[in-house]
């Protein structure tokens, strides 16, 4: 019995040291992503923004829209999104429909890359989901004389601490 007993330990012991062994590569192991940086004055890049429809109408699928995007700055990094006249972002006269904080821990609803969706009512007002506006429905109107409406929907990204902002514009027209 205790020879069973240390078959049995032998055995054990050579199957989880074979479990844990190693490939003998003394190669490193790349990472399967770049690293964020932790720097809040980090430059920030946009490397892709997409509007997914360039047709906005409000009665047709409900006026839903959508938007999509790929980022390179600190973590965390700060979204908003505006519609515009035109392909300039001027805070005082563009309307901020969307903002949000991005960055890698679980308690952001995006990370370098992120896809949200908005609703365009005929009232002339836009809702977008999860988003830190603080309003559920974000009125447009200023912007709009009439419909068909060519504008511009502009996304801005920044690092942190909004010392290093970049900016991309799509043109639509709302319907």
């Amino acid at each position: 019995m205790f020879k069973l007993q240390i078959i049995i330990s032998i055995f054990v012991s050579i199957f989880l040291f074979a479990c844990g062994g190693s490939n003998n590569s003394s190669k490193p192991i790349k990472p399967t992503s770049t690293p964020r940086s932790p720097n809040p004055k980090a430059a920030t890049t946009i490397k892709s923004f997409t509007l997914k429809e360039s047709n906005i109408n409000a009665n047709i699928k409900s006026g839903s829209f959508s938007f999509s995007w790929q980022v390179q700055s600190s973590d965390p990094y700060e979204v908003d999104i505006y519609v515009s006249k035109d392909f300039f972002l001027t805070e005082k006269t563009d309307i901020r429909i969307f903002g949000q904080r991005c960055g890698s821990t679980g308690s952001y609803r995006c990370d370098e890359k992120a896809d949200f969706k908005c609703q365009f009512k005929t009232d002339n007002k836009i809702t977008c989901a999860f988003s830190d506006t603080g309003a559920d429905q974000t009125d447009i109107s200023s912007l709009l004389s009439s419909l068909p409406q060519t504008a511009f929907i502009i996304m801005e990204a920044c690092n942190i601490s909004y010392t290093n902002c970049k900016v991309k514009s799509q043109k639509v027209k709302f319907q």
